[in-house]
């Protein structure tokens, strides 16, 4: 898209992640599927971006060398 500044920030283990509403701790959705921010009350899309943007706790972790992938029904551990 013309025009649009995408930026990024990086987090603690070197994962480049897009700094928009997708991306943002405050993200909330209503109950008619529209996103809006938890912090200001105002209705966001995809690539809006503002002061209170803070990474989610998700994204924080991505990259970890931890944790498992379980079977969706069963629930057991496939991978480690």
């Amino acid at each position: 898209m013309k025009g649009i500044q995408i930026m990024y920030e990086y987090n603690q283990h070197g994962i480049k992640v897009n700094r928009s509403c997708q991306s943002c701790a405050h993200k909330g959705y209503r109950p008619n599927g529209t996103r809006y921010c938890k912090k200001t009350g105002e209705d966001t899309d995809v690539r809006y971006d503002c002061r209170y943007w803070e990474m989610s706790e998700g994204l924080q972790n991505a990259g970890r060398k931890t944790g498992v992938v379980r079977d969706i029904v069963t629930k057991e551990v496939i991978l480690k």
